[in-house]
């Protein structure tokens, strides 16, 4: 019994060949197949070649193209497949051709800011400017800047509870001397006014 089962004896089919298999095989008979493959819409002659999603995605296309739409469809007539004809366009949506890298535009050139921006001033007899008043213009624009200030604080590390320190006096002070200013400017407008 178990050779036969087995097929040793190669007697006796181990199946019967009325019933057709669960599985699918590149040799199944045509009369084995569900009856809705056999009723496709798609032209035979498209059926018997490559029998793949492809070329039932192409048939559906060919079909849509005639003026009916595919099934399932919701654009009705408005999907224009003019350019799945042409794989290349799928890289420039806007249909140009062109081969290569797209254009790059020139980068602009980085700022120099170099340790003498803001603290020279030119000599141009022109516009009178010579070099005493050029000089005199430079030492307003440093001591507007404060360049001495920020010279002699770098020259030394200053720890951060120091620097904190530092920054709060000098923070006081600003706030100390605008105080005293409008309080002169309030003692003058007061005086006018015959106080």
């Amino acid at each position: 019994m178990l050779d036969k089962t087995l097929d040793m004896d190669k007697s006796t089919p181990t199946s019967s060949q009325g019933r057709p298999s669960h599985f699918a095989s590149r040799n199944a008979q045509e009369e084995n197949k569900p009856e809705s493959r056999k009723e496709s819409n798609a032209p035979s002659s498209q059926r018997k070649g490559n029998d793949s999603s492809i070329s039932d995605l192409l048939a559906a296309f060919s079909n849509y193209r005639q003026g009916q739409a595919p099934r399932g469809s919701t654009l009705g007539n408005k999907m224009d497949t003019s350019k799945l004809a042409y794989p290349g366009n799928y890289l420039d949506p806007m249909g140009n051709t062109r081969g290569g890298a797209p254009e790059q535009l020139p980068l602009p050139l980085p700022v120099r800011l170099g340790p003498n921006l803001g603290r020279t001033v030119k000599v141009n007899p022109t516009r009178n400017i010579d070099v005493g008043r050029a000089f005199r213009q430079l030492d307003i624009m440093c001591n507007r800047n404060r360049v001495r200030a920020d010279f002699n604080r770098q020259r030394f590390h200053e720890r951060p509870g120091l620097m904190r320190k530092r920054l709060k006096r000098e923070r006081w002070r600003r706030h100390f001397k605008e105080g005293f200013k409008g309080m002169v400017a309030l003692v003058r407008k007061m005086k006018k006014q015959g106080w």
